[in-house]
């Protein structure tokens, strides 16, 4: 019984043998085949990135070849650009010297038939000067001004007389460059010939109004437009100009017709409304110019003058309030003008803490670089001092008088200082601020008043 479990177990452990030798082998078997496959797949890539590295280097000969052929056709360009340029420029050359052989010419010929008595031909009938005008004339319409002037001193150059040549040159020169001071003079004399000559010439007029607006001269600027207005009366911006002189010169109340002119023409305009308030203004008509301030500011509320205007004429007629309100807006700067107001405001409505307060912001406001600037900070404590000594606030009057006098020597500051330093008691110091006014003579009625106030303490010392 052992013997044959013996040959069991030993031909079991044979045939697990086998089967072991048999799965090895067919491991081996199926590692070659793979080790094959991917032989045969390693030969293919390689085949390919060779293939691949063959038509790298035939693109990048391409290339190359493609940049020196562009790189000749560039060369080739350049060189018939500075051949086409040299002809051209010897062909310029060529039509200068054309040109000035021409005039020599016509100049040589009116010469000669003026020595033999002949009468000329009028330059303007010449065939040549009738198309260089011409040339000119396109120039003009096209706002090529530097062209139009070169191609009208050629025409002037063979006819000085041709009027028509002489004002589109001018008029183009001016309005190539209208900041040319070299040139101004030239032009403005050229055209004051040819309004002389002819007083209707209104291109002449518009190119000497616009000169006289942009160099201020506000006299001759209203001249010429009132003369235009005359030629032109229908013309807006003929009338819109006129009124821009006229305010600029301070006298916008001499623009009554112009302006009523440019509200029939568009009646909301908030700068024509503003026009009207300011003409109205400066008449004295302090209500009716409020209301049309007024209505230039609701049709536009960024429109500072309009605001300034309808809250000055406020003031102008009482309604504080207002004012007040109109200035308290965030969008109008606090500057000198502006604080005054307010204060002004304040102190008609009772309120005198604030227009101190407004007062002395006016003052702040100011640089004090210029002699002016000076004098209006003073003139903001001068106000102060005289409130102050009004309200009975003497030690208030007293430092604004302080503030004041450390700015400028102002007459009415020391009379203010005397006053309110004898309602305190300061006899002697107020003796010495009543003399400064009375050395002074500034002004004859603080003069005469700190005299008598001197006169009368000197009394009362006696």
């Amino acid at each position: 019984m052992k013997r044959r479990i013996s040959i069991f177990l030993s031909a079991l452990c044979i045939i697990i043998l086998l089967v072991h030798l048999f799965s090895l082998y067919n491991a081996k078997t199926r590692h070659n085949e793979l080790k094959t496959l991917l032989l045969a797949q390693h030969d293919e890539h390689m085949q390919a990135v060779q293939n691949l590295d063959a038509k790298v280097s035939a693109i990048d000969k391409a290339v190359a070849a493609g940049f020196e052929h562009n790189g000749y056709a560039l060369r080739g360009l350049e060189s018939g650009q500075r051949s086409l340029s040299g002809r051209l420029s010897t062909m310029n050359g060529h039509l200068s010297s054309d040109l000035a052989a021409v005039s020599r010419g016509q100049a040589a010929l009116a010469a000669a038939l003026k020595e033999t008595g002949i009468r000329s031909q009028d330059p303007k009938d010449d065939l040549f000067v009738q198309s260089l005008f011409r040339k000119g004339q396109e120039y003009f319409a096209d706002e090529r001004y530097a062209q139009a002037a070169v191609s009208m001193a050629d025409v002037l150059s063979l006819a000085p007389d041709y009027h028509e040549a002489r004002l589109i040159h001018a008029v183009a020169w001016y309005r190539e460059n209208p900041l040319d001071s070299g040139r101004r003079e030239e032009i403005r004399a050229d055209l004051a010939a040819l309004v002389s000559r002819d007083p209707h010439n209104i291109l002449a007029l518009e190119t000497l109004g616009s000169m006289a607006l942009e160099e201020q001269d506000w006299r001759r600027a209203r001249q010429y437009y009132q003369r235009l207005i005359g030629l032109d009366g229908r013309n807006i911006e003929y009338s819109r100009m006129f009124v821009v002189a006229c305010r600029a010169e301070g006298a916008v109340e001499e623009a009554e017709e112009e302006i009523t002119l440019l509200l029939q023409d568009d009646p909301g305009n908030p700068r024509y409304l503003l026009y009207r308030g300011e003409a109205l203004e400066k008449q004295g008509e302090y209500g009716q110019a409020f209301t049309f301030y007024e209505a230039s500011y609701r049709r536009d509320p960024a429109y500072l003058p309009a605001l300034l205007g309808a809250a000055r004429t406020a003031v102008q007629t009482g309604n504080y309030l207002r004012a007040g309100e109109l200035l308290s807006s965030p969008s109008v700067p606090k500057n000198h003008t502006i604080c005054n107001l307010l204060a002004e405001c304040s102190k008609n409505l009772g309120d005198g803490e604030n227009a101190i307060t407004w007062w002395e912001k006016a003052a702040a406001s100011l640089t004090l670089n210029t002699p002016e600037d000076t004098k209006k900070a003073c003139a903001c404590y001068v106000r102060i001092a005289r409130y102050s000594f009004e309200a009975a606030d003497y030690e208030g009057a007293l430092e604004a008088a302080g503030k004041g006098l450390r700015l400028a020597g102002n007459p009415e500051l020391h009379l203010i200082k005397a006053k309110a330093l004898l309602e305190t008691g300061r006899t002697a110091q107020a003796k010495e601020e009543l003399s400064l006014v009375v050395q002074s003579e500034a002004d004859l009625l603080l003069n005469e008043e700190a005299r008598k106030l001197l006169e009368s303490l000197e009394g009362d010392d006696g």
